[in-house]
């Protein structure tokens, strides 16, 4: 039996040797007639700068000049879009199938024509039937959107995966692997990497030669609806790691997608420009940047490959446990780790920018529909909770009161209205240092936060404050006063304070 080390070698040194002709041929140190080198007096051989060679492309790259774009839903001229994308340079589609019609399906296959060199995938379950160029649907992928979409880490997806190819490689005339990568950089290249170590491995226990392909998809567990322009960071990062990785096809999808998902929202301002980008990320870090020209660039560097391998291993023995035993222990795995990853984020130990730090609090949002919950997303209870604050009819708002040196409490005041914005709630903060104590009796904002050094909190006075939600900037007690600092659980705060506004 090989081991992923030895699968790993065999991999490196075929690529190297792939590699170093490349090199020579692109410098032109290797010409056609193979005169390559000459000897020099002293018998030290000096290699030949040719003219006659011609221009030379790594192997691979052909395969890169191809821009993959994303169909969530479809409009009434979506057979024009498509036509533009195809003149483009669009060789890549992926189309969502939950709003997928027979008859849009026929306007699609009609607008892309005859071309036998495109590539299309649908997501989701939808038969499209006999078409003159390449389409795979969801059920012939091999995936593990099951367990990622409940919450699962990367060894339970790569495990999940291995298992369904075990099952069903003897049978697939061809091995499609279908993967979920977000804006974790170098876990999404490991990923990939050991998806590939993997897929070698069962075909070579199975004895069986069959080419794999491994498909890059758009993982939606990190995206937002508030600083939506976010998603094309997050989309950025998702795209190009996967072509460094060597993914052979890699979903872009537009930062309105989100939108398009959970609340079937066809917005007129956002979904031209929001395809655009995702065409324009493909076209410019897979042929601009050329990110996807070789096979496996992060292949030598330790991090990289120690994580690959712990990847590839763990998933095989996770794999070997899930064929004995079931995978039905995983449902509770995956809602542990959920449980986890929430507290994390309600505890700001991981920051989405916009969501739970870092609010934009001039954004807001209103629909006529809750979002629908079809997958786990780490977002989803704040934006919740934010969405249910706007609909009041008079938003409450925030007054700091500050006691001491602005300059001194710029940090703790930076974190209290870093806090409230988060409820998209407007902070109103002093513009200059305050020595003396201020008559706070006839503040009309809802909220009053009490921001001093911890030895000036004593100096405070609740005299004549009434029907107010007081807070205190700091671990220091004080009567009556509810305490914020680092490390809380910001969100049950916020949905106790919401539940007092009127927020439901």
């Amino acid at each position: 039996m090989d081991s992923f080390q030895t699968i790993s070698n065999e991999d490196y040194n075929n690529q190297l040797d792939q590699w170093e002709k490349s090199l020579r041929l692109e410098l032109k140190l290797e010409d056609l007639n193979g005169k390559t080198t000459k000897k020099l007096p002293e018998g030290v051989t000096w290699p030949i700068l040719s003219t006659e060679c011609e221009a030379h492309f790594v192997p691979s790259a052909i395969k890169w000049k191809k821009a993959a774009q994303t169909y969530m839903t479809y409009p009434e001229n979506v057979d024009s879009w498509i036509q533009d994308d195809v003149l483009a340079g669009v060789k890549v589609f992926f189309f969502e199938s939950r709003k997928l019609t027979s008859g849009i399906w026929e306007k699609i296959k009609k607008s892309l024509g005859q071309t036998p060199d495109l590539n299309v995938f649908i997501l989701g379950h939808f038969d499209p039937g006999p078409c003159y160029f390449s389409v795979v649907s969801e059920k012939n992928m091999i995936t593990g959107r099951q367990v990622h979409e409940e919450g699962g880490h990367n060894v339970m997806e790569l495990a999940f995966m291995t298992k369904e190819l075990t099952l069903r490689a003897s049978t697939s005339q061809s091995i499609d692997l279908a993967l979920f990568i977000d804006s974790s950089f170098f876990q999404n290249i490991a990923k990939i990497r050991a998806c590939r170590l993997l897929a070698n491995k069962v075909l070579g226990e199975l004895g069986l030669k069959k080419e794999v392909k491994v498909i890059a998809l758009t993982s939606f567990r990190e995206w937002t609806l508030f600083e939506r322009y976010s998603n094309m960071l997050r989309n950025d990062v998702a795209i190009a790691s996967a072509y460094i990785a060597g993914a052979d096809y890699v979903q872009s999808s537009g930062y309105q997608s989100l939108f398009e998902i959970e609340l079937d929202l066809n917005d007129s301002e956002h979904a031209e420009r929001s395809r655009r980008m995702a065409r324009n990320t493909s076209h410019i870090l897979g042929l601009e940047s050329m990110l996807g020209t070789v096979d496996d660039a992060a292949s030598g560097s330790y991090h990289i490959e120690s994580l690959t391998n712990f990847y590839a291993e763990e998933a095989w023995k996770l794999m070997q446990k899930m064929l004995t035993d079931g995978d039905d222990f995983l449902k509770s795995q995956c809602e542990t780790l959920r449980t986890s990853r929430l507290d994390s984020f309600r505890k700001r130990k991981h920051i989405l920018s916009g969501i739970n730090d870092f609010a934009d609090v001039k954004e807001t949002l209103s629909f006529e529909k809750k979002p629908k919950t079809l997958f786990f997303r780490l977002a989803r209870d704040f934006e919740e909770l934010r969405l249910n604050v706007n609909q009041l009819k008079s938003k409450p708002k925030v007054y700091v009161a500050l006691l001491g040196d602005l300059a001194v409490l710029n940090d703790r005041l930076n974190f209290v209205k870093n806090y409230f914005e988060v409820l998209g709630l407007q902070v109103i903060t002093p513009l200059q240092s305050q020595f003396e104590i201020e008559d706070l009796s006839n503040r009309k904002e809802e909220v009053i936060v009490f921001c001093a050094k911890d030895e000036d909190y004593p100096r405070f006075s609740l005299a004549g404050i009434s029907n107010k939600e007081l807070f205190v900037a700091g671990k220091v007690k004080f009567p009556g006063v509810q305490n914020i600092f680092s490390g809380q659980d910001i969100y049950q705060i916020l949905l106790d304070l919401a539940a007092r506004l009127g927020a439901k």
